[in-house]
């Protein structure tokens, strides 16, 4: 309560009380800078004997609501928008906790109980013991769908969520303030400020140390008011629990009392919290040293080097101390097992190791770190922690050698300290060893370097071991059928056997499998569990062999047990059998193509020659089958990646067959065994063997047996045989095709009786169509389906037999059938002739004809013109579609589109009420289809909207973003220069052909088309809306406008248009403001009135925004443009704010020094101010980043860091005067000589604009450094310089 002296005062305490709550109350702090921007800080004297006590109180301003701390705009946040996951909304109170354990269906499961915290809940397990209360109570937390075991906690390793220990899985929290026998003022802390991440553990100097059990005096541990536990800490190991906070202040030990932390005892008698950031500041957490409970070394990691709190940023692992003697600049090697030149990259500088990030990372900046540690040549430059992720500082990022430097330390980076990385992009090196080794390293770890077992990633429990005789490290083979040097990879280990992880599993891991099988040598190392999928433990990972090793378990891995894997992706190997001792192997000739597989193969007891093909499968057609090509003495397959026609026609010609009708993909005449020859496969069509064609190299690949290709090919002669006819009666029949130049004999009706008249049944995969249908491809996928559904028009006047013009020659050799057709002659269905043609007709020299019959079952009599109005739906029209004679790999033979589009036009699909929005289609052959997105991107959608009449391009969406196409899919990696008039003219590889599925609709997003009428300017101060007298709509009056507001109706002419002007501000004619964290955008609409007079008539509304970007000009090298609520509105963007940074010569800052060099002494405080040009009030600069550096360019790769995440780097050197609270932002700083080098500097700052109504601008440092998130858009930049230091003040 507040104490009152006399009437007068505490009425205007009440007045002012309810001036600035209405309904909402006040929280008590220890020191106004806790007090949100929008609140003010209220001090009275206490009640009691006297009035030597005073409390402060932050109250919301009128117009806000909250709890002081942090004020809501009840406008722009009532729906719910401010508010953060677990918590909502309240008109008294603002963004409030959600109690989800108040919920009718409980998170939790019985008999657990529910207990809420703020912004999400726990799940208490009932403790055995007798304690009562929450308190003794065992906490289990839900990590995604799963629930906890009791004792771990769901926390983030190596960016992934999973349960584990937070006895191993803890940050040091080494601050010797934290102390509660620390009685000095000096420097108040704020645990508030703390960016707390998952647990920690307490240390005071060297000894373990925790959080005080009973009251601890206000105006110790470095802060106003010291927390401690309330509750005595757990005496049982393994369980988690809760303890209520309290923290001391005028009121009492519990004057602040808000929030709970967890607490474990781990094995070795020492603590870990799971803190949380207090209510308020000044509160901070206690530390004592409980000298009872000797600590277990061993367990006790050295936190001298430790990081305290206050510069976290979202530390998971512990870190052990150094013990090194290692010298500045020296670098190592680390988790590269037995190889001393292999590992993750480390650098010692300021007396402490650290990692480099992977940025930039390559073969040349390991060649300098191989030379540096005496290997040889660099073979890798493995990035993203390949060799597991580092603890301790990322010394160096964006490294960039050139080759020469004899350290890594002299290559061009960052500078020491400053990275935007996590240990998860940490950089590592393959080296060769030296060529002077002669000696086997040691396979004893150094211990310091051995990673800790507090890093490991889903260790796998061992489970009862197998009733088996395996000893440990012996390797087994599952599921190879009838190989047994073939099958799935699994090793014993503590009694049991487990699969192996595919991670990198390359074929010298298999050649290390296959020896120690006693089998011959590795063919291929298939992934994706090719025999299956295991079961039990996982036992390795990351497997990693040189090929030298006699044992799977001396190959480099994460460990046994560690992995972040499941059974899907359980490693196999493919070994040639045990040689015999007569065999004879091919000798090892290497092939200088990078990739190649260059070990033995045991030749197949074959007469094939190098470079020969095959086709396997294809059941009676020695023309059609899954290709096989013969290499190094054995046959293998070719994988289907970018398997197209093209490829297909050389091997049919290489078979001696006929030409390719199709290039089949996903092993659709089933799956190989042995290699994988040939990958990538890019033939032109005119190679004369599939080995001229480009490819990866023999043996270089990365596919499986499920993805080998085939091919269908036209017979070597004219008869077209069935596969094994089945003799049911049936729809589909084979017929003889002649071209019989010499005779005009009918054949004899005795011969109808043979095979011909018989029905004919496809296979498809591995089924077999139905009677009347065939195996066609439909949507990239192979079907049956009724070919008299599936067709293509085929509509040639010259192909009629009447025609004895020999003009123009044709010949359907070199036509790609694809699938069905149907015969047109003009308007009218044809069909082959079933009786000898003379010669020279039908624009040939041969004509074909078919010598039986057409079938009579289930299909028109075809002796006379089809009459169209009795089928109108099944006849397509012909007038537009295209001569066979063009066609390249047809993928969908339907029929054709009852459409009067033309050829090549395109429309847009499934964009709703936005014409200029949708999937791509485009018109061909008389049928409507899809376009694949492979290498779709903004020009070629640029293409697509100018054909469409529409404004530019916005987006060029991939992935079937507007929903999934049907039928054809007619272009593919269609690549545009943007001076195209239709898509059609952009280069692409011909129209059907593809490698896609409709999931790969290519689609666009394009502005609507400019609306003639208006026009939209938006200057950088008003919003200039104008209406063009020759071209308004009729019946408006172009002079009757107004804005929102009725009052803004002043017009102006200019150029033949009427001009409304309406100022750049929030309110002003009715302009409304919205913002998020890259623009804000002012709206409004114009409504213009009917010409008729005299009664009431409704205005037209023209919805129209600008958005005027929040950061300077050299912020972004491309637009941003914002969701807008005015829908069907006029979108306008402003231009970027105008920024100036000056150097001024006093503290006042009120004279600037003129443009250009500066000469200052050397120990001369530099006064900084930068300014941005902007209208609305409502907007104030941050300052997010500043540096220094010897170069004009703010990029420039060496700078020193003034100001880092909005705060100063060293308080000692630069101070903050102004940030956040107006349109202007200062900063003074004491900058002596960068490198001792007397170049002048510049100074680079980076700016933003922040929206200080919806968010908090205001920097909160509090004297220390850490990453926070932005409430603004930290992207521009303003400089000055040159500064050059006067050497005569030296």
């Amino acid at each position: 309560m507040w104490g009152i002296m006399t009437a007068p005062r505490g009425v205007l305490l009440l007045l002012l009380l309810q001036f600035f709550t209405g309904r909402t109350s006040g929280t008590l702090v220890s020191s106004c800078d806790s007090c949100h921007d929008e609140a003010a800080c209220l001090e009275s004297k206490e009640r009691g004997d006297t009035f030597s006590s005073q409390a402060l109180s932050c109250v919301c301003k009128d117009g806000f609501v909250g709890d002081g701390l942090m004020c809501y705009n009840i406008k722009l946040c009532s729906d719910s928008s401010c508010c953060k996951e677990g918590y909502q909304w309240s008109p008294d109170k603002g963004c409030v906790d959600t109690d989800e354990c108040s919920l009718t269906d409980s998170p939790c499961k019985p008999p657990q109980v529910c207990r809420n915290t703020q912004g999400s809940f726990v799940c208490l397990e009932p403790s055995p013991s007798s304690r009562s209360g929450p308190s003794s109570q065992s906490v289990q937390f839900s990590c995604g769908f799963t629930v906890c075991p009791s004792g771990t906690d769901c926390v983030r390793i190596n960016g992934t969520l999973q349960c584990a220990d937070p006895c191993q899985e803890y940050t040091v929290l080494n601050d010797d303030w934290r102390s509660k026998n620390n009685t000095s003022l000096q420097i108040l802390h704020c645990d508030r400020s703390v960016n707390w991440q998952g647990w920690y553990r307490l240390f005071l100097g060297q000894t373990s140390a925790l959080i005080p059990e009973s009251c601890v005096a206000r105006n110790r541990c470095g802060t106003h008011a010291p927390l401690w536990i309330t509750t005595p800490h757990p005496t049982q190991s393994g369980q988690i629990v809760l303890h209520n906070v309290c923290g001391s202040w005028s009121n009492g030990c519990c004057h602040f009392s808000s929030h709970t932390i967890h607490v474990k005892l781990c094995y070795g008698n020492y603590y870990v919290y799971k803190l949380v950031q207090p209510s308020n500041c000044h509160l901070a957490y206690c530390a004592e040293v409980n000298g009872t409970a000797p600590e277990d070394s061993s367990t006790t990691p050295d936190p001298s080097t430790a990081t305290s709190a206050s510069d976290q940023v979202n530390i998971t692992s512990t870190t052990t101390a150094d013990n090194s003697s290692a010298v500045e600049g020296e670098v190592r090697l680390v988790n590269g097992g037995n190889h001393s030149c292999s590992g993750r990259v480390e650098i010692f500088h300021h007396g402490q190791w650290g990692t480099v990030c992977d940025d930039n990372w390559s073969l040349g900046n390991a060649q300098v770190v191989c030379r540096q540690m005496g290997c040889g040549r660099a073979l890798s430059a493995p990035s993203v922690a390949y060799f597991g992720p580092g603890s301790g500082p990322i010394w160096m990022d964006d490294v960039s050698c050139s080759g020469s430097e004899s350290k890594l330390g002299e290559c061009r980076h960052n500078g020491f300290g400053l990275h935007n990385c996590g240990h998860n992009e940490d950089a590592g090196v393959v080296c060769e060893a030296p060529e002077d080794s002669s000696t086997t390293p040691s396979t004893t770890p150094d211990p310091s370097t051995a990673t800790s077992a507090s890093n490991q990633v889903n260790i796998t429990s061992t489970t009862t071991p197998d009733n088996s005789s395996a000893v440990e490290g012996e390797v087994r083979l599952v599921n190879g059928g009838n190989h047994s040097c073939s099958g799935r990879v699994e090793i014993f280990h503590r009694g049991q056997w487990g699969t192996v992880c595919d991670d990198i599993w390359v074929l010298g891991n298999a050649q290390v499998v296959c020896r120690q099988m006693g089998c011959g040598r590795a063919l291929s190392a298939p992934s994706v569990a090719y025999f299956g999928p295991g079961s039990g433990p996982i036992w390795l990972d990351n497997v990693l062999c040189t090929g030298s090793e006699s044992k799977l378990g001396e190959c480099r891995h994460n460990g046994f047990g560690s992995h972040d894997c499941g059974h899907n992706e359980d490693a196999g190997v493919f070994c040639e059998d045990q040689p015999e001792s007569n065999s004879t192997v091919v000798p090892t000739t290497p092939d200088p193509r990078p990739g190649t597989i260059t070990s033995t193969t045991t030749p197949d007891n074959s007469s094939a020659v190098e470079g020969e093909v095959r086709l396997v499968n294809g059941g009676n057609h020695s023309c059609s089958g899954r290709v096989e090509i013969f290499h190094r003495g054995q046959w293998g397959t070719v994988c289907d990646d970018i398997w197209v026609l093209s490829n297909a026609q050389v091997v049919c010609r290489q078979m001696d067959c006929g030409p390719a009708h199709s290039a089949l993909q996903y092993a659709a005449f089933g799956r190989g065994s042995g290699p994988i020859w040939l990958d990538d496969v890019g033939c032109s069509g005119y190679e004369t063997s599939i080995t001229e064609c480009r490819h990866l190299g023999f043996g270089s690949h990365n596919c499986h047996h499920a993805e080998d290709a085939s091919v269908v090919c036209e017979e070597s002669n004219s008869t077209v045989v069935p596969t094994t006819p089945i003799t049911t009666a049936g729809t589909i029949t084979t017929a003889q095709v002649t071209a019989d130049i010499t005779s005009t004999t009918t054949p004899d009706s005795s011969s109808r009786s043979g095979p011909s008249s018989q029905s004919v049944q496809f296979s498809c995969g591995f089924t077999v169509c139905p009677s009347g249908t065939d195996c066609v491809r439909i949507n990239g996928t192979l079907q049956c389906a009724d070919p008299c559904q599936e067709y293509t028009v085929l509509n040639d006047d010259w192909r009629s037999k009447n025609n004895t013009s020999t003009q123009n020659l044709h010949c359907d050799q070199h036509v790609n059938w694809q699938g069905w057709y149907r015969l047109f002659l003009g308007q009218t269905s044809a069909r082959i002739p079933e009786r000898c043609v003379a010669e020279n007709r039908c624009g040939t020299h041969a004509p074909l004809w078919i010598t039986t019959p057409h079938p009579t079952q289930s299909e028109v009599n075809g002796t006379a013109p089809e009459d169209s109005s009795t089928t109108p739906s099944t006849t397509p029209d012909p007038s537009t579609a295209t001569s066979a004679s063009n066609q390249v790999n047809i993928t969908s033979t339907t029929t054709a589109d009852s459409s009067s589009a033309g050829e090549g036009e395109v429309r847009l699909v499934n964009g709703g009420n936005h014409s200029c929005s949708g999937r791509v289609e485009i018109f061909h052959r008389g049928k409507w289809g899809t376009v694949c997105d492979d290498a779709w991107g903004l020009v070629d959608a640029q293409v697509v909207c100018r054909q469409m009449g529409c404004g530019r391009a916005l987006s060029a969406p991939s992935v079937a973003h507007f929903g999934q196409g049907s039928g054809p899919i007619w272009l593919d990696n269609v690549d545009c220069s943007g001076n195209e008039t239709s898509i059609t003219e952009c280069r692409h590889p011909g129209r059907g052909v593809h490698n896609c599925h409709h999931h790969e609709d290519a689609s666009v997003v394009c502005e609507a088309p400019a609306l003639h009428d208006y026009q939209l300017i938006c200057s950088p101060d008003k919003l200039q809306m104008g209406l063009d007298l020759a071209d308004v709509t009729s019946g408006l009056n172009p002079y009757s406008g107004n804005s929102a507001s009725r009052n803004c109706s002043w017009a102006r002419v200019q150029n033949n248009m009427v001009w409304y002007d309406v100022d750049a501000v929030e309110g002003a004619c009715g302009n409304t403001l919205t913002t998020n964290r890259t623009h804000a955008i002012y709206s409004n609409s114009l409504f213009v009135y009917p010409v008729i007079e005299g009664s009431l008539n409704l205005p037209v509304s023209i919805p129209f925004s600008c958005a005027y970007p929040l950061e300077t000009d050299t912020s972004l090298n491309v637009a941003i443009r914002p969701f807008l609520p005015s829908s069907g509105g006029i979108l306008g963007s402003g231009a970027k704010p105008r920024a100036s940074m000056s150097l001024f010569r006093n503290s006042a800052f009120t004279e600037p020094y003129p443009a250009g060099g500066v000469n200052l002494p050397l120990d001369s405080p530099l006064y900084v101010g930068v300014s941005v040009t902007e209208r609305e009030l409502r907007f104030v600069v941050v300052l997010e980043e500043c540096k220094a550096s010897h170069s004009s360019d703010p990029h420039y790769y060496q700078q020193y860091s003034l100001i880092r995440n909005k705060c100063p780097t060293d308080a000692r050197q630069v101070s903050v005067i102004e940030s956040g609270r107006s349109l202007q932002a200062r900063f003074s700083a004491l900058l002596f000589l960068l490198d001792d080098d007397y170049r002048p500097i510049y100074l680079h700052c980076n700016i933003s604009l922040c929206d200080r109504a919806r968010f908090s601008c205001v920097p909160s440092c509090r004297r220390r450094s850490y990453r926070s998130v932005s409430s603004s858009e930290a992207t521009g930049r303003v400089t000055i310089g040159p500064i050059a230091w006067d050497k005569s003040t030296k």
